[in-house]
C-alpha cells in the first residue's frame, strides 16, 4: 500500500465490521428467519489480516494480526462455547 496508515485503517474496519456481523445474531435472532451475516466473519478476519501485514509498526501489525485472526475464528469459537453451555 502506498500509504501506511491505510493498513492499519482498513484492518481496524474489518476488526469491527467482523464484530457487527455477530450483532444480528446476537440480539434480532429469529429461528424461522435467521440472519447469516455471521457467515461473513471467516472471509472478513482473514482479508484483515493479510492487510494487516503489511502494517510497519511490529507491535501494531501483531496486534491487528492477532485480533483479526480471533474475528476469522470467532464462528468456531462461538459454535462451541454455544454448544459446552447448551448442548446438542
Amino acid at each position: 500500500m502506498k500509504n501506511p496508515k491505510h493498513a492499519l485503517i482498513i484492518s481496524i474496519i474489518t476488526f469491527i465490521l467482523g464484530i457487527l456481523c455477530w450483532i444480528p445474531n446476537m440480539f434480532f435472532y429469529h429461528p424461522d428467519n435467521p440472519p447469516l451475516f455471521y457467515l461473513l466473519t471467516p472471509l472478513i478476519g482473514v482479508f484483515g489480516a493479510a492487510v494487516s501485514a503489511t502494517i510497519s509498526n511490529t507491535f501494531i501489525r501483531l496486534m491487528m494480526i492477532i485480533l483479526n485472526i480471533l474475528i476469522a475464528l470467532s464462528f468456531a469459537i462461538i459454535m462451541f462455547l454455544g454448544t459446552l453451555v447448551f448442548g446438542v
